[in-house]
């Protein structure tokens, strides 16, 4: 899971078929060997305009870079 989600309210870009938000998620894990490589994120979302059953979640599955960061208090 992660600690910090958000959706920015305002498009960043629109056409006729899609509008584009800004998504930011964010966590942290406490595993000391953790390393730069790679990991599956799924997406899982549901957007609904008007409540229809159609409209049915839905998710996504993108293959992502996972970053070590290292701070100022240990590895």
């Amino acid at each position: 899971m992660f600690k910090d989600v958000a959706v920015s309210p305002d498009c960043i870009c629109s056409t006729d078929s899609f509008m584009v938000h800004d998504l930011t998620a964010s966590g942290e894990k406490s595993i000391r060997d953790i390393c730069d490589t790679v990991g599956n994120l799924r997406l899982d979302y549901h957007i609904s305009f008007t409540g229809h059953p159609s409209e049915e979640p839905s998710s996504k599955s993108y293959v992502v870079p996972i970053i070590r960061r290292k701070t100022a208090y240990g590895p």
